[in-house]
């Protein structure tokens, strides 16, 4: 072997003693952390916790599904690395409200809160919704579970639980208060008598009869909004019909308005007879031959299928 051979052996030999006396002297002074969990072990510790925290619920079963609930809400709205932190803020008394089963307000460590509750209008064994107020959000938040969920009840709904002697009608999302006012342009009938059900301008909820407070003519102005409204479309229901295919687009195009803005137009909705979800995922609510205006809310509601393995928006 040359000198030149021994000098590059050496060399390499020395450098990786001083590596090593340098990782041993770090070693001493940053220690090596713990393993963490397994993902199993974690996602078993987190439901431990939610289940600590959320308390006994009427079967094992059902604490298992509210929990899973909880977290696959969180994970939708990105707090998965804060939800098993979470803390109960308050809860509903039985006796405040028919209108859900439960109500459970949570606080996140970010100052976020989140409302969970049980839907008596849904079909589904495990009927939870959820929504959630981020501490930036203008809503002023909400201190106690009935704060909360009068975030879902818009002012007129909040005047009839507190002028009415009963409790307004409601399915899912939508209010429905008796009314003396009449459409003002044509009813109606987008058909329920049998599944499909026809298109309807409360999205997935079909009225057996509704209305608009314009005329057909007001309402078209709708094609002022959608450059891509074909022009052989000249009736409300028509553009209602359009908006469900175009909807049901995956993705949706982004020329698409929201049924928001479409009611913006529209002005105040009126239904009656009986209301039916299109995925049958409420009992069926009838309001007998009196108008209704039908209201809703503007927030994010989660709610899961009966497994909970997934969270969508309702």
């Amino acid at each position: 072997m040359t000198q030149q051979q021994l000098h590059i052996v050496e060399s390499v030999e020395s450098t990786q003693n001083q590596t090593s006396e340098r990782e041993q002297q770090e070693s001493k002074q940053f220690p090596t952390p713990d393993a963490g969990l397994a993902p199993y072990e974690e996602a078993s510790e987190i439901d431990g916790r939610l289940a600590e925290v959320l308390g006994s619920a009427s079967s094992r079963q059902r604490r298992r599904q509210r929990t899973r609930f909880v977290r696959a809400v969180a994970d939708e709205v990105g707090k998965d690395e804060i939800v098993q932190d979470v803390r109960v803020l308050d809860e509903l008394e039985v006796e405040d409200t028919d209108d859900v089963d439960l109500g459970t307000l949570l606080a996140f460590p970010d100052d976020s809160i989140m409302f969970v509750g049980i839907d008596p209008t849904a079909r589904d064994s495990v009927p939870l919704f959820a929504f959630t107020v981020e501490r930036h959000q203008p809503i002023p938040a909400p201190s106690t579970a009935k704060e909360a969920l009068d975030l879902l009840r818009p002012g007129a709904v909040r005047d009839a639980f507190e002028t009415e002697d009963r409790e307004p009608d409601r399915q899912g999302e939508w209010w429905l208060l008796p009314t003396r006012k009449v459409p003002v342009g044509s009813t109606f009938t987008p058909g329920v008598a049998s599944r499909p059900f026809g298109p309807s301008p409360l999205g997935n909820h079909v009225p057996r009869e509704y209305g608009f407070a314009v005329t057909d003519a007001e309402f078209m102005g709708v094609r002022e909004r959608i450059d891509e409204l074909p022009k052989s479309i000249t009736t409300p229901p028509e553009v209602i019909n359009w908006l469900h295919r175009q909807r049901s687009k995956v993705p949706t195009p982004d020329y698409v308005p929201t049924w928001e803005e479409v009611r913006e137009i529209a002005g105040e909705v009126y239904v009656r007879g009986t209301l039916r979800h299109r995925e049958n995922d409420h009992f069926v609510e009838d309001v007998g031959d009196q108008w209704h205006e039908a209201i809703t809310h503007d927030l994010d509601v989660y709610t899961g299928d009966e497994m909970v393995d997934r969270v969508v928006l309702d």
